[in-house]
């Protein structure tokens, strides 16, 4: 067992889960809901704090975490997820942050310790593709970024190319599984089999 780090984490949670109907994170995988195994996982690598993105009353408030609302406005996607998440890292006194999609059940039991060692920032890839909301970031970039959703950007890929993210591959797991798969449909939840 690796020993954990002391990155904080924020699960991004504070999307409208249009496709899904619900809000997914409380989905039921084999009797545990989808935020449960996401925390599980992501408390396994880390001592520090961690929260999760979505409204202060909403399903998650009753989890234990922090609850971190979106601060430059509704609905404007993961990178005001990532801003929220930035500032409440560096009030809790830490220089960087990962990001975890809530909807990821397999997610990498060493996802922490190698974005670590690649240095922030640094985002996830797997199968030839890139997972933007999943990586490491200075909060210092809290500022950059707020500017950057500002002047009307919202996608995450385009937040990594502009801070210059590296790109950190990781194999299937012992599963045979991508460990980035995530359930956007009933339909994704339905192929999920949690070991």
């Amino acid at each position: 067992m690796r020993e954990p780090t002391d990155i904080p984490v924020i699960i991004l949670a504070g999307g409208a889960s249009r496709r899904f109907g619900t809000p997914k994170g409380v989905a039921d995988i084999n009797g545990r809901r989808l935020i449960d195994l996401v925390i599980q996982r992501m408390q396994a690598q880390t001592r520090a704090p961690m929260a999760i993105n979505a409204a202060a009353t909403g399903v998650y408030s009753e989890l234990g975490l922090d609850m971190v609302p979106d601060q430059l406005g509704d609905q404007l996607g993961p990178l005001a997820g990532l801003h929220a998440g930035m500032l409440w890292a560096e009030e809790q006194g830490y220089d960087c942050l990962a990001t975890v999609a809530i909807d990821m059940p397999h997610l990498p039991s060493n996802i922490l310790s190698v974005l670590r060692l690649c240095g922030a920032p640094a985002i996830a890839a797997s199968r030839g593709r890139e997972h933007f909301v999943c990586g490491l970031w200075p909060t210092g970039l809290a500022e950059a970024l707020a500017a950057f959703v500002r002047s009307g950007e919202r996608a995450a890929g385009a937040w990594a190319r502009e801070c210059e993210a590296t790109v950190v591959h990781f194999s299937d797991d012992a599963y045979g599984r991508d460990p980035f798969f995530n359930v956007n449909t009933r339909i994704d939840l339905a192929k999920v089999a949690v070991r």
